[in-house]
């Protein structure tokens, strides 16, 4: 503590006798413990009464309490609302951004996009303590589409039209490779010469053989319930490889000529 009283008065604090220098001025130490202090100083000039001051000190060095609620499971992007509880009087910013706090309630809005969301909130509290949580939400992605018997369209389920294929769906019920690109944002390389279709989808890679029952994923072999084919230069996969090995599903009505392929997975 430092400060000033009149030059040749006797100073007490807290019950310890402080030394002043010529000119009035003091420093010294004082003990506090976490939480509320108080300090009393005495000034007394040898004639005359003596003077009283008492003062408050708040010492503050935890962390203020942060709640982090439990998120539910989420399907495709959004703006979501995080609400959660915190030490009354602190502030809080997600992702950097001011969060709204109503006395121990705060609550935000973040976008989120399919995959694992990294989410960082940081509570600060009135004495420059911080707290910090980083949570991951992980948000699913969906894919719908219904493909017609020689119709290159795909359709959504409001019946418009989301992309268009190279090919259509066969009256057997084969499906073109190119439907799984407009659905689910799928890439295929197909190579003639060697009978194959290279396929990334759902975060890993497949190389399928026409009238093979074995395709390559990352140098394992799976084995197929039954063989792609190609024809016409288009890749085609039967419904049961798209049940069985990339795990969609499938509503498919051959006597109406539709087939609709969905499938919610974590990117």
């Amino acid at each position: 503590m430092k400060g000033k009283t009149s030059p040749g008065a006797t100073l007490v604090i807290n019950g310890k006798l402080t030394q002043v220098a010529q000119d009035g001025s003091f420093t010294t130490k004082v003990s506090i413990v976490e939480g509320p202090n108080f300090v009393v100083i005495v000034s007394q000039l040898s004639k005359g009464p003596s003077k009283t001051l008492q003062l408050s000190i708040m010492l503050d060095t935890i962390k203020p309490e942060l709640l982090v609620p439990k998120f539910p499971e989420l399907v495709g992007a959004q703006e979501f609302v995080i609400k959660g509880r915190v030490e009354p009087g602190a502030s809080v910013k997600i992702n950097g951004k001011d969060a709204t706090v109503v006395y121990d309630i705060y609550q935000a809005s973040v976008s989120l996009i399919p995959g694992k969301n990294q989410i960082k909130i940081e509570a600060v509290d009135q004495a420059g303590n911080i707290a910090t949580e980083t949570v991951e939400i992980p948000v699913y992605a969906q894919g719908w589409g219904r493909i017609v018997v020689g119709q290159k369209e795909v359709f959504n389920q409001k019946g418009d039209v989301i992309g268009v294929m190279q090919s259509s769906l066969t009256k057997d019920g084969l499906i073109p490779v190119d439907a799984l690109r407009v659905i689910f944002g799928a890439s295929f390389q197909v190579s003639q010469e060697a009978n194959t279709c290279k396929l990334d989808i759902f975060g890993k890679s497949i190389i399928f053989e026409s009238g093979s029952t074995v395709a390559l994923s990352g140098g394992t072999q799976i084995q197929l319930p039954n063989a792609p084919s190609l024809v016409d230069g288009s890749f085609y996969l039967t419904q049961e490889i798209l049940r069985s090995v990339l795990e969609c599903t499938l509503n498919a009505d051959l006597l109406k000529g539709f087939i609709v392929i969905e499938r919610v997975w974590l990117p």
